[in-house]
């Protein structure tokens, strides 16, 4: 097959690691495979996207009336002939620069699903104020400037429902989900993690008095900015207790979001959070096992329960012991043996279980052994690829 992805952002961004990495086993097994991503293409070189013979990655941008393609990245595609084009969102710059690849080469389009698409479009009530009044009229200029509108849409919602080939989520929760609201079948199609050369870690002492470190990594935005604090305040609640715990963000913190004010409101002692910003995909194993305990808190809502953190792949393969929320993907792993669950929103309940982490060395050692075969089970290239490549031939022998 010769497969055309079409992502959003680059390969710094969750999404396009999962696309690139189902490339490298599609590439291996003799297909070809061109992504198209929305960001910097020196990401290729940062994130060790180079070298395989058989894939080509090109950036797209859309014009900036009308959303059209610029006619580079549209020869690119018809020379490379593609059997068809998987949009790695349903959001309308996406599904916009995938459809005009495929009105170029005449390949049929599959849309890929990670996350409850409707609600992120409503956005969240707590935002401020001016970005609840833009939200309307960003819509309403979607229709004209699709990149004005970084969310699925209503024309693009109708596309996707007849327009689409083959349709998957990353989960068993939200391919249901998505399956109610469009109206027809969604494969469910779990990730695979890139494979990339480690890296050693960066040139600094994480632990500068040994002092147990709690990670949370990946990007926070308004969307996760809740559960970013549930984690937070969970930390100071162990260090309340009198333990001498740290915490470590490895990841982008949005702008507007001063790590300083997050800390204080959270009640965390001063000095012991560091934010690091964000590294190379390549090095996070070796940060991932220097900490102690990794952390994906999580509130029990629609948003987690459709959704699977990126970071949990590589969490569960680094066999640091992990504290995850029990809801959506959660419902796949087994609790106190696999990870460590959360069922509410409580900090109390979050700070708990640190505690019982810090204390339980047979518990720790249980979830360090554990992890890395779930990891294994759930996120294999092979098993996985193995589910996309059935989902095409099924989607374009149906047709």
């Amino acid at each position: 097959m010769r497969i055309v992805f079409v992502c959003a952002a680059d390969f710094n961004a969750p999404s396009e690691k999962q696309a690139l990495g189902y490339a490298q086993e599609l590439v291996r097994r003799g297909h070809s495979v061109l992504i198209s991503i929305g960001g910097d293409l020196d990401t290729v070189r940062t994130e060790n996207a180079m070298g395989l013979p058989a894939l080509q990655v090109v950036r797209h941008r859309l014009q900036a009336l009308g959303g059209r393609l610029g006619s580079p990245e549209l020869q690119v595609a018809r020379s490379f002939r593609p059997t068809l084009i998987h949009s790695f969102s349903p959001r309308l710059p996406v599904l916009t620069a995938a459809a005009a690849y495929a009105r170029a080469t005449g390949a049929p389009v599959f849309v890929h699903y990670e996350d409850d698409e409707w609600s992120i479009a409503r956005g969240n009530p707590d935002q401020p104020l001016h970005r609840r009044v833009a939200r309307p009229v960003l819509r309403q200029l979607g229709r004209v400037r699709p990149q004005a509108w970084p969310f699925q849409s209503p024309a693009s919602e109708r596309w996707l429902a007849s327009g689409a080939r083959g349709i998957d989520a990353l989960t068993p929760a939200l391919a249901e989900y998505v399956t109610q609201r469009v109206g027809r079948p969604v494969d469910v199609l779990l990730p695979v993690t890139p494979v990339a050369q480690e890296t050693a870690p960066p040139p600094f002492n994480l632990k500068p008095d040994d002092a147990p470190v709690v990670m949370y990594t990946g990007a926070v935005f308004g969307l996760h900015i809740n559960d970013f604090r549930l984690g937070l305040e969970a930390v100071a609640l162990v260090q309340r207790e009198g333990r001498p715990v740290r915490f470590v963000h490895v990841g982008t913190l949005a702008a507007r979001f001063d790590p300083d004010v997050l800390v204080k409101d959270a009640g965390l002692r001063p000095g012991t959070a560091r934010f690091l910003g964000h590294f190379p995909f390549a090095a996070m194993p070796g940060l991932l096992r220097a900490a102690d305990i990794l952390l994906q808190p999580g509130h029990p809502s629609d948003f987690n329960r459709f959704r699977l953190p990126s970071k949990l792949q590589s969490y569960l393969a680094s066999g640091t012991p992990t504290v995850t929320f029990a809801v959506g993907f959660g419902e796949l792993l087994e609790d106190r043996r696999e990870v460590l669950k959360t069922y509410t929103g409580d900090p109390r309940e979050l700070a708990a279980r640190l505690t019982e982490l810090l204390d339980d060395q047979q518990l720790r050692e249980t979830l360090s052994r554990e992890a890395p075969i779930v990891a294994q089970r759930l996120f294999d290239p092979r098993r996985n690829t193995d589910a996309l490549l059935a989902h095409y031939r099924r989607c374009l022998n149906s047709s």
